[in-house]
C-alpha cells in the first residue's frame, strides 16, 4: 500500500516546482527504503518538521501581484489596498495632492480653483449632499490608474484604523521618510503591512507639515464645502473633515 501511495504521489511531484516539489522530495528521500510502519510515520513526521519555510532557496522576494501595473496588499476587509500613494513610484513617496474630486494635480489648492464652486466656497455646483460619494468620473485614482482602482470611503478607512495596528516611524526602511506601518490584525492577514507616509498636505501653495500629519482623501463628502479624510500625526490616527480645495494626498483601493 504504501508503495503503491509513493508511486502515484511521486508521479504528481514531476509536475509540481518550487517549496512544494522540495519538501515532498525531501519526504521520499527520507522513507526509502524504510519498510516498518512505525518507521515510515516517524520518518515523514521528522521530515516535514525540518521543511524549510523559505521555500527552494530562491531568495529573490515574490512578485507582489498587481492591478493595472500597480501593486496591493490585502489586509482582510475584502479590499486590495494599493502599497504606494497616486503618483509615487515607490512606497515612501508621497506622490501627488489632489483637491476633492479633482484628477489632475495643481500648484494652487484653494477655492479660487477649485471645480466645484464658482463664489469662493459659499455655494457648490455638484456635491451638495451630506454623506454623498464621489462619482467615479471625478475619482483620481480611477481616472490615472484606471481599472476597479479608486479612493477609500470613510468607512474603508475606518476599518483599516480599527482592524490594524498602525506604528509611528521616522525612517521607513532607513529611507528618512516619516509614516506609519499599519500591519493587520485579520486571522489569515495578519503581517499583512503597508506604509503610508506622512505627507501633509497643500493649503493654497504652501505644504502644510509634510513628514509630520497625514491627510489622506476619502470619497465621502462632509459637511458644507468638506470632505471627509484620514488623518495621523505621531500619536493619534482619526478621522475627519476638511476643506475640498485643499491639496491631499490619494491611496487607492480596489475591490
Amino acid at each position: 500500500a504504501i508503495d503503491k501511495v509513493t508511486t502515484a504521489v511521486d508521479g504528481t511531484n514531476t509536475a509540481l516546482t518550487g517549496a512544494i516539489a522540495k519538501a515532498l522530495d525531501d519526504i521520499f528521500k527520507a522513507i526509502d527504503g524504510l519498510t516498518d510502519y512505525s518507521d515510515i510515520l516517524e520518518a515523514i513526521k521528522e521530515a516535514i518538521e525540518n521543511i524549510e519555510i523559505s521555500g527552494d532557496g530562491d531568495d529573490t522576494e515574490p512578485e507582489a501581484p498587481e492591478i493595472n501595473g500597480h501593486t496591493y496588499v490585502e489586509m482582510g476587509d475584502g479590499l486590495k489596498w494599493a502599497t504606494m500613494n497616486l503618483g509615487a513610484t515607490k512606497p515612501e513617496e508621497y506622490g501627488d495632492y489632489f483637491a476633492w474630486g479633482e484628477t489632475a494635480s495643481k500648484t494652487n489648492y484653494s477655492w479660487a480653483t477649485y471645480f466645484d464652486t464658482s463664489d469662493g466656497g459659499s455655494t457648490f455646483n455638484k456635491y451638495t449632499v451630506f454623506e454623498s460619494v464621489l462619482d467615479l468620473t471625478d475619482d483620481a485614482a480611477r481616472k490615472i490608474w484606471k481599472g476597479t482602482w479608486r479612493i477609500p470611503k470613510d468607512e474603508e478607512w475606518t476599518w483599516l484604523r480599527k482592524n490594524c495596528t498602525w506604528t509611528w516611524t521616522d525612517n521607513y526602511n532607513g529611507t528618512g521618510v516619516a509614516g506609519r506601518v499599519v500591519k493587520s490584525n485579520v486571522e489569515g492577514y495578519k503581517g499583512n503591512t503597508i506604509f503610508i507616509p506622512a505627507a501633509g498636505r497643500i493649503e493654497g501653495t504652501t505644504p502644510y507639515k509634510p513628514g509630520v500629519y497625514a491627510n489622506y482623501w476619502s470619497s465621502t463628502c462632509d459637511t458644507k464645502g468638506c470632505a471627509k479624510y484620514m488623518d495621523f500625526g505621531g500619536t493619534i490616527v482619526t478621522e475627519y473633515y476638511i476643506d475640498r480645495c485643499f491639496g491631499l494626498t490619494i491611496r487607492p483601493v480596489s475591490d
